[in-house]
């Protein structure tokens, strides 16, 4: 992990391990004195089901969006340096970022939000579990809500390849890993 990833990599951990903080809940909360409505768990399983969804789709909406508005600035076209022995006819320039580094800084900051809209709306999740538990539904009922919540944020680790990836897809241009 490089130095620059380390915010992302902070972020990430410390709401993972506030995600945890929920497994607890569900077993410490005492059921309440009447059965609870049947018509409520499947409510529960329907807002977790679209937050886990949107756990998933916005976070590539917003970056996809942040980061063509913060790069699309410094990307230019250049000579194709394998035109000159590969191609009979002039070979279409190549689009690449004039500065690296100051694209790997922008798309930086554009990841900071998207990817707390990752992992925090699987948090979502495992809290229709603790409320299932509050309401009087088994205390098995809450494991599946908070094992979805860990895979989800586990599936959004932050890496410099995916960043690289989700930018190349956003503007169609690489971003060196190495720069």
């Amino acid at each position: 992990m490089t130095p620059r990833m380390r915010p992302a990599l902070f972020l990430w951990a410390s709401l993972v391990v506030c995600s945890f903080l929920f497994a607890p809940m569900v077993f410490m909360v005492p059921p309440p004195p009447t059965p609870p409505q049947p018509f409520m768990l499947p409510g529960l399983v329907l807002v977790a089901a679209a937050m886990a969804v949107a756990s998933v789709l916005l976070p590539r909406q917003m970056f996809r969006k942040a980061v063509t508005e913060a790069l699309t600035p410094l990307i230019v076209e250049r000579a194709n340096p394998a035109a000159e022995v590969m191609f009979r006819e002039a070979a279409p320039p190549q689009k690449v970022f004039d500065d690296p580094q100051a694209a790997w800084a922008k798309a930086l900051v554009a990841n900071l939000k998207p990817s707390r809209v990752a992992v925090t709306y699987p948090m979502a999740v495992a809290l229709m579990g603790v409320m299932a538990a509050k309401l009087g539904f088994a205390l098995e009922t809450g494991i599946p809500f908070l094992i979805v919540c860990w895979l989800l944020q586990i599936a959004c680790f932050p890496t410099e390849a995916r960043v690289a990836a989700a930018v190349k897809a956003a503007t169609g241009v690489e971003l060196p890993l190495g720069s």
